[in-house]
């Protein structure tokens, strides 16, 4: 089928929007920028058995409201099956 990539956020992630770019999170919204996800794991069409396809994708450094944040953008992690 060509070259085919997989958003790791939308195969496995927990069903939000998963964003990662919030009005909630201070460092980013000194900007005032619409609640958005600019960040992307992708993997390529899986191999045999599998391998590269995502099973769990999760945002990091998403603080309790109040907390220190240590970015203007959560992180997002996926573990791909190998």
């Amino acid at each position: 089928p060509g070259l085919v990539f997989y958003d790791a956020w939308e195969v496995a992630g927990d069903g939000s929007p998963g964003i990662t770019w919030s009005n909630k999170n201070p460092l980013a919204a000194i900007g005032r920028y619409p609640d958005r996800r600019f960040d992307y794991i992708f993997s390529a069409w899986p191999r045999a058995g599998a391998a590269g396809h995502p099973t769990h994708c999760e945002l990091l450094g998403v603080a309790a409201e109040g907390s220190t944040q240590i970015s203007d953008h959560y992180g997002v992690l996926a573990d791909l099956r190998y």
